[in-house]
C-alpha cells in the first residue's frame, strides 16, 4: 500500500490519499500426460509437457497536475509534494493486464481522505474510463507490471481524450462508474456495470479532486 501525500503551502496540513501498487509474481505450472500399455509404461511414450503460466494483474494509481505534470515525489515512500490550497490534483488508475486473455468483472474503489482535505470535483469531464493497447511489462522485471512515467503519460492523455466519457450518477445510460457524492468514486462495483481489461491493454479511469 502506497500513500499520496500533498502539504498545503497556506496551512501545511498534509492531506492523505490511499492508494494499492502492487507487484505480481508470475507462476508457472506444468502438466504431462503418463501413458502405458497393459502397465508397460515402455509401450505407450508419455505426452508432451504443457506448460502455463499465471500472472496476477497490477492496480497503480497516479497524480498529476492538470497540465499533465506528474507528482512523482507525493507517491514514492517517504515523498511528498508541496501544492497550494485549491490546488485540482488529477488521478489516474489503471489496470495492466498483459496476458492474452481479457479479465472480466474488475471493481476499483476508492475513496478520498476529506477530513484531511480532498473534495471531489464535481461534474469533470474527463471521468472517463479506456482500454490501452499493449499492456505495460517491465523488460527486467516481467512481474513488475508498474508502466514507465511515459507510458503512464501516454495512459493519461489516452483516457482523457476517449469518445466514452462516463456520468458519475449510478445508473443507465453509462453507468460503469460512479461517484457517491461524498467521498467515493468506483468503477464496476455493485451498483455499477462490470468492468473489462482487454487482453494485452491496460485499462483506465481519470479523476479530480482539489486540495482544500
Amino acid at each position: 500500500m502506497n500513500k499520496f501525500i500533498f502539504n498545503s503551502c497556506i496551512s501545511l496540513a498534509t492531506t492523505v490519499l490511499a492508494a494499492t501498487l502492487l507487484t505480481t509474481p508470475v507462476f508457472a505450472a506444468t502438466n504431462q500426460a503418463l501413458g502405458s500399455i497393459a502397465w508397460v509404461s515402455a509401450d505407450l511414450d508419455n505426452s508432451n509437457i504443457v506448460t502455463l503460466n499465471s500472472q496476477g494483474l497490477a492496480l497503480i494509481k497516479r497524480a498529476f497536475l492538470t497540465d499533465g505534470t506528474a507528482l512523482d515525489a507525493g507517491q514514492t515512500p517517504g515523498g511528498e509534494e508541496t501544492l497550494p490550497r485549491g490546488t485540482t490534483v488529477r488521478f489516474l488508475i489503471y489496470v495492466n493486464n498483459p496476458t492474452d486473455v481479457a479479465v472480466a468483472d474488475i471493481r476499483v474503489t476508492d475513496t478520498m481522505n476529506v477530513a484531511s482535505g480532498f473534495t471531489f470535483v464535481t461534474g469533470s469531464t474527463i471521468f472517463n474510463e479506456v482500454n490501452v493497447a499493449n499492456g505495460c511489462v517491465s523488460a527486467g522485471d516481467p512481474s513488475d507490471l508498474t508502466c514507465t512515467a511515459p507510458e503512464e503519460a501516454a495512459i493519461l492523455a489516452d483516457v482523457i481524450l476517449a469518445a466514452n466519457k462516463r456520468t458519475e450518477a449510478v445508473g443507465a445510460p453509462d453507468d460503469t462508474m460512479s461517484f457517491d457524492g461524498t467521498d467515493t468514486v468506483s468503477a464496476g462495483g455493485t451498483t455499477n456495470t462490470t468492468v473489462t481489461a482487454n487482453a494485452n491493454s491496460v485499462w483506465g479511469m481519470v479523476f479530480e479532486a482539489t486540495i482544500n
